[in-house]
């Protein structure tokens, strides 16, 4: 039978964070005689095993963020961890879990203690196909920073580059953490030139827009109407769009996608 506790004593007794903390968390490193596994809220589940009460307790943390973000009046901001969070809601247990973990370890990097603390994101996203999450911040130099913490390993800084598209500059980094890729992502917006607001002339092939989101969501315009869509990251996006200026604009080029296409 499943059984939930959240009482001061629980906690106590745990070694713990004690009851009455907002924070909803998994307590690391912690479980009961019968599998019981502790929020750091106060609150321990037991659902038999380990396995059955993690799912328990990954719900509980779920609505409770979603509560959370649901309550946050226009005035009151929603921290990325929580937003996150409830955006998982809908997802199985084993990926809440996975998903929570992860938003832990992204949560103490931000917050630590026995080193540099690292700048929060803007956003925290998961693919709901890969399950790869990607880092929104700011400015360039919080990327990097991220990016230089979290490839510090062999081998876990996949690729890394500036990009540059029409009204804005950004970085970009992959790494591997925790076994799952994730996506480092700055995108500032730049002055644009007088230039941009005119008509572009028929038959130019050039950069006029473009546009970032989550995986899936980023893309390009060309001067000549042609739009690159549905790309994981913006710089996805402007290498097509760089192919397709070179085959438009160079003749050479041009004749040989007509032979490969042939």
């Amino acid at each position: 039978m499943t059984n939930v506790q959240a009482t001061a004593e629980v906690a106590s007794s745990a070694g713990g964070t004690p009851a009455g903390n907002t924070e909803h968390h998994v307590v690391p490193g912690w479980a009961g005689p019968a599998g019981e596994v502790r929020c750091t809220c106060g609150a321990v589940y037991a659902g038999g095993s380990v396995r059955e009460s993690s799912r328990l307790l990954g719900n509980h943390i779920a609505r409770r963020a979603r509560a959370a973000a649901e309550a946050a009046g226009p005035d009151q901001v929603v921290s990325p961890i929580d937003r996150a969070l409830a955006d998982s809601a809908g997802q199985s247990a084993l990926v809440r879990i996975a998903r929570t973990n992860m938003l832990r370890e992204i949560s103490r990097l931000c917050y630590a203690v026995d080193r540099a603390a690292l700048p929060a994101p803007r956003a925290v996203r998961f693919d709901s196909r890969t399950h790869a999450a990607q880092l929104d911040f700011d400015t360039e130099g919080e990327a990097i920073a991220w990016a230089a913490r979290l490839g510090a390993e062999p081998g876990a800084l996949r690729s890394a580059r500036h990009f540059a598209m029409v009204g804005a500059t950004g970085y970009h980094a992959i790494v591997d953490w925790r076994g799952v890729r994730v996506d480092l992502v700055s995108v500032v917006p730049v002055a644009a030139p007088a230039a941009a607001d005119q008509a572009p002339a028929v038959g130019e092939h050039y950069q006029t827009g473009g546009w970032t989101g989550g995986p899936g969501e980023c893309g390009v315009r060309c001067a000549c109407g042609t739009v690159f869509d549905g790309f994981d990251s913006p710089g996805e996006a402007v290498d097509l769009l760089n192919h397709h200026i070179v085959r438009e604009t160079d003749p050479a080029a041009r004749k040989q996608a007509e032979a490969v296409s042939a």
